[in-house]
């Protein structure tokens, strides 16, 4: 392993270990002896999305983009920092660009899915989490799209779909530091879906977690 390689390995464990400013001026060091090398620009910008200097992250894919607009994976990128600004609409337009060259983008699908729920673009936003899962499947991170699609169709009053959703994100993640709001949320829909037994357990259960209304 050369000095170099050892360096970059160093900026790797200080960004895992969230330590942002020592690892940017590590990588940016190494930047300084090869300013070209692409490894260490693709860690420089990860450092800065973490840091969240998503304007400077935006640059350099426009850079990327406009050297190569066929490379979907940068459409993407730039569509999270964006989402992180955020400039929801600007980065429906690019997860819509990155799907548009990438129809099994999943992860365009669902981020796309998420600012349009913010946008009270619900319809738009269950269909992009139908899509989400039906790629994503196989991923644990496409629980997401469990979870906001069932919000959404709580919004849209379709309880019963909202219920099912709610139980299938339950039944593989019981780690999400805000469980108690999805059996609040799901007590809720048993409730106005006519099932008063199981929307008392939930509340009780969403209470029980800490849930204070």
């Amino acid at each position: 392993m050369t000095k170099n390689d050892e360096k970059y390995s160093e900026a790797w464990e200080l960004l895992n270990n969230k330590k942002y400013f020592p690892a940017l001026d590590l990588v940016r060091e190494l930047l300084a002896s090869s300013p070209n090398d692409a490894d260490y620009k693709r860690l420089e910008i990860i450092i800065l999305f973490e840091m969240g200097d998503f304007e400077t992250v935006i640059k350099y894919y426009d850079e990327i983009i406009e050297a190569d607009p066929n490379d979907y994976e940068s459409y993407f990128k730039r569509g999270l920092a964006k989402y992180e600004m955020p400039y929801f609409e600007s980065a429906i337009a690019d997860f819509k660009k990155a799907i548009e060259l990438n129809n099994y983008c999943w992860q365009a699908f669902l981020f796309k899915g998420l600012a349009e729920f913010y946008l009270e673009c619900i319809d738009d936003a269950i269909d992009s989490f139908t899509v989400t899962i039906r790629y994503g499947e196989d991923d644990e991170d496409c629980l997401e799209a469990y979870k906001m699609r069932a919000f959404c169709y709580c919004k849209k009053e379709m309880h019963e779909k909202a219920i099912k959703d709610f139980t299938t994100y339950l039944e593989s993640n019981q780690t999400d530091p805000h469980i108690c709001d999805i059996y609040y949320n799901r007590g809720i829909a048993y409730g106005r879906s006519g099932n008063i037994e199981q929307a008392n357990k939930d509340l009780a259960k969403a209470a029980e977690l800490g849930r204070k209304d």
